[in-house]
C-alpha cells in the first residue's frame, strides 16, 4: 500500500494496462491507456500522449465500445490540431460526432435521455467548433453549431411524441399515475407560496423543489424502464439539421438571422446568415466579450427592464455594442432579424438594446427561434392548413378564494393558513426567482418596481389573505378581441376552465390566454397558466393549472398562442436544448408561433399592447407586434421598456 501511494500517476495507470492486458480485459486496456494519454498531456508530451490515444482507440474498437472511441478521437482532434495535423484533427473531430450522434439516436423516444447524453459530450463538438473556426471552414462551423441546439424539440417535431401509455401493465400504470398526482401536489405547493409570499415561505419553496426534484427522477427511471423494455415504441428517427443553402432559401427578403452559441466561459460566437447577391451568406464573428462578462450584463439589464423605475439605458448601450455592433456592417440592409439566443441570452429583450440613442426595435423587425434549424422547422410547420375557427380568449378567470391555496395535505413544512402573511403590495419578483416568492430579504416593501394601482400578472401581484389579484386589464383584452373577432369564442370568469381551454384548444387558428403566469424552476414543464378555480367535482381531475407538461400532450393546429401573462418566455436553460418551458411545450403541440413575455407584466399596458398588436395582425406577426409595442412607445408614461417591450415572438413571424 506504501509503494502504491508513492507511485507517479504515470506508474499507476501503467500497471493497470499491464493488468487488464493479463486478464485479456480490452476495454480497461483501453481505459488506462487513455488515462496514459492524458498524464503525457499534462506533461506536454503530446507525441507521447497521441501513442497512447492511438493506440486506445484501437482496443475500443476491437470490442466495439463505441462510446470510448469516440472520447479518444475528440482527444485526438485536439492534439493532432495542436501538432499542426490539421488533416488528422478534422478527420477524428470528424468520426468523434458521426459517432456521438449514433449514440444519440439509440435513446429513440427517451427525451430527457437524449438531453442528458448530448449535454454530457458537448465539450467535444465545442473544441470542434473551435477548430473549424480557426480554420475558417464557417459553413462547416455553422452546420456544427445546429448539432447542439435544440436537439430533442427537433426530435420531436420530426419524429413525434411516444406514448408510452399504451406499454404499462396495471400497477406500472398506478406507479406512474401516483408520480404525476404527487408532481401536480407540489407544484401547486409552489404556487401557494408565491400567493401566500409568508415570511419564512422562501425555505418551505426550496424544500418543495428538493421534493419535486424527487419525483420527476423517479418519473424519469420509470420511463427509461420502459424504454429499455419495449423497444418497438422508439422511434429510431432524429430531426436533420439545416444546412446553409435551406436556411438561405427559407429567410424571407431583407431578412437576416443571429446565431449566438456559448462555447465556454471565455467564448461566444455568433453566425450571421444575411443571403445578399454576390456575397457569402455567412459571416462568423467571436464577441468581444467573456461570457461571463457578458452574462452578467443581461441578468442586471432584464432586472433593469423588468423594474419601470430602473435606469437601463447604460446597459442597453453596452450589451448593444458587445451583441451586434460587431455585425453592424452585415445587418445595415436588413429589415428583419432572427434571434437565435443561447444561455444567459435568452433572458435579453433585444428590441430594448440602444444604438445612437435609438432602440433597436424603432429600427428593425425582431422574433425568436431556438435555432436556425429550428427556424427552419417551425416554417415548415407554419405552412401547413390551420382550424377554420378563428379565435379562442381564455381571460380574466374566476380564480377562486383563499381555499384554493391553502394547505395542501401531503406536503411537508406547510404553514398554518392562520398565521400572518405578508402581502405583497407593490414589490415583484427578481430575476432569479422567477418561480419563488420574494421573502422580507428580497426588496423594501416601499421600492416598487409598478404603479400600486396597475397590478402585473405574475402570482406576486398584490394579494392579501392568500388570494391572486385580479386582472380588470384582462376582461378588456378579451372585451376588445370579441370586438375585432365577432365570432371568437371568449371564456373568462367561472368559464375560464382548464378543461374547457383543453376540450376547446386544438379547434382554432389562434388561441390568446390572458391571466397570471408561473415559472417553475424546478421542473419547467410544470410552469403553469393560472385559470378559473374548478369545480368541487374536479372534473377529469383538472386543478386549474394549465401546465407546460399538459399543453405538450395537446394536438394542436394553431397558428399562433399569445400567452399574455407574466414570465411566460421564462424557463429552464439546458445546455444542449435551450429554453424550456411553456414555449417548447407550445412547438411539440404543434403551434408554430407564440407570443410570450420576459417578465412580469403591467396589466393596463399589456391589454393596450394586445389590441394594437391583433389591430396590425393582417400585416404579419411580427410587425404587428413591433407595431403594437412602438405605438406605447411613443407614450411617454409608457416609455420604460417595462412597458413596451417584455412581449417577444417565438418561431414564424410572418
Amino acid at each position: 500500500l506504501r509503494q502504491r501511494l508513492y507511485e507517479t500517476p504515470q506508474e499507476h495507470f501503467q500497471k493497470e494496462r499491464v493488468l487488464r492486458q493479463k486478464t485479456g480485459d480490452r476495454t480497461g486496456e483501453g481505459t488506462a491507456l487513455a488515462l496514459l494519454g492524458l498524464v503525457a498531456a499534462q506533461r506536454k508530451d503530446v507525441s507521447s500522449a497521441i501513442a497512447a490515444f492511438e493506440e486506445a482507440l484501437t482496443r475500443f474498437r476491437e470490442t466495439q465500445d463505441r462510446t470510448g472511441q469516440a472520447g479518444a478521437l475528440g482527444t485526438l482532434g485536439l492534439l493532432y490540431a495542436q501538432t499542426g495535423k490539421f488533416d488528422h484533427a478534422n478527420r477524428a473531430f470528424g468520426e468523434a460526432i458521426t459517432l456521438y450522434e449514433t449514440l444519440r439516436t439509440q435513446f429513440g423516444g427517451a427525451t430527457e435521455l437524449k438531453s442528458a447524453f448530448l449535454s454530457q459530450n458537448l465539450s467535444t463538438y465545442y473544441d470542434y467548433l473551435r477548430f473549424l473556426t480557426a480554420q475558417k471552414r464557417h459553413e462547416e462551423a455553422f452546420a456544427l453549431v445546429q448539432k447542439t441546439k435544440a436537439r430533442s424539440l427537433l426530435d420531436l417535431l420530426t419524429a413525434g411524441r411516444v406514448d408510452l401509455s399504451r406499454a404499462l401493465s396495471p400497477q406500472e400504470r398506478s406507479q406512474e399515475q401516483a408520480l404525476r398526482q404527487q408532481a401536480d401536489t407540489l407544484n401547486t405547493a409552489m404556487v401557494r407560496e408565491g400567493v401566500e409570499n409568508e415570511i419564512g415561505s422562501k425555505k418551505r419553496f426550496e424544500a418543495l423543489q428538493a421534493q419535486l426534484r424527487e419525483v420527476e427522477e423517479k418519473q424519469q427511471i420509470l420511463r427509461d424502464q420502459l424504454y429499455a423494455r419495449y423497444p418497438q415504441l422508439v422511434d429510431q428517427r432524429a430531426a436533420r439539421t439545416a444546412t446553409l443553402p435551406q436556411l438561405s432559401a427559407s429567410l424571407p427578403p431583407k431578412t437576416a438571422l443571429l446565431e449566438y452559441v456559448v462555447v465556454s466561459e471565455t467564448e461566444v460566437y455568433l453566425f450571421v446568415v444575411a443571403p445578399a447577391p454576390g456575397k457569402s451568406p455567412l459571416t462568423t464573428y467571436r464577441l468581444p466579450v467573456t461570457y461571463t462578462a457578458l452574462a452578467q450584463a443581461a441578468r442586471r439589464f432584464h432586472e433593469a427592464c423588468q423594474n419601470p423605475r430602473a435606469t437601463y439605458q447604460p446597459l442597453a448601450q453596452q450589451l448593444y455594442q458587445q451583441l451586434l455592433a460587431p455585425a453592424a456592417a452585415v445587418l445595415a440592409d436588413k429589415a428583419h432579424w432572427l434571434v437565435c439566443p443561447d444561455g444567459a441570452l435568452w433572458d435579453v429583450p433585444f428590441a430594448a438594446l440602444l444604438n445612437k440613442g435609438q432602440f433597436l426595435a424603432q429600427k428593425e423587425e425582431l422574433s425568436y427561434a431556438y435555432s436556425a434549424t429550428g427556424a427552419v422547422a417551425t416554417h415548415t410547420k407554419a405552412a401547413k392548413a390551420r382550424p377554420t375557427k378563428q379565435l379562442l380568449v381564455v381571460a380574466n378567470p374566476s380564480f377562486g378564494d383563499r381555499k384554493r391555496f391553502g394547505d395542501i395535505t401531503g406536503v411537508s413544512g406547510q404553514r398554518p393558513i392562520d398565521s400572518a402573511s405578508r402581502p405583497i403590495d407593490s414589490a415583484s419578483r427578481p430575476i432569479d426567482s422567477a418561480s419563488r416568492p420574494i421573502d422580507s430579504a428580497s426588496r423594501p416593501i416601499d421600492s416598487a418596481s409598478r404603479p400600486i394601482d396597475s397590478p402585473s400578472r405574475a402570482i406576486d401581484s398584490p394579494s392579501r389573505a392568500g388570494r391572486i389579484a385580479p386582472l380588470p386589464g384582462t376582461q378588456r383584452e378579451a372585451d376588445a378581441l370579441k370586438k375585432r373577432f365577432p365570432d371568437a369564442t371568449i371564456l373568462t370568469g367561472k368559464d375560464a376552465q382548464e378543461s374547457s381551454a383543453k376540450k376547446l384548444a386544438s379547434q382554432f387558428r389562434y388561441l390568446h390566454f390572458a391571466t397570471h403566469g408561473f415559472v417553475n424552476d424546478a421542473s419547467p414543464l410544470l410552469s403553469a397558466l393560472i385559470l378559473a378555480a374548478p369545480p368541487l367535482s374536479g372534473a377529469g381531475g383538472d386543478d386549474g393549472f394549465l401546465t407546460a407538461r399538459e399543453v405538450f400532450d395537446l394536438r394542436l393546429s394553431a397558428e399562433m398562442t399569445v400567452l399574455s401573462a407574466c414570465n411566460t418566455a421564462r424557463g429552464t436553460v439546458r445546455t444542449g436544448d435551450g429554453m424550456i418551458g411553456l414555449t417548447w411545450a407550445l412547438f411539440v403541440a404543434g403551434c408554430p408561433t407564440q407570443v410570450v413575455s420576459q417578465w412580469a407584466v403591467d396589466d393596463a399596458s399589456t391589454a393596450l399592447l394586445m389590441e394594437r398588436f391583433y389591430t396590425s395582425l393582417p400585416d404579419g406577426k411580427a410587425a404587428a407586434l413591433r407595431k403594437a409595442s412602438l405605438s406605447l412607445l411613443q407614450q411617454p408614461k409608457y416609455r420604460h421598456p417595462y412597458y413596451w417591450a417584455p412581449f417577444i415572438l417565438m418561431g414564424e413571424g410572418r
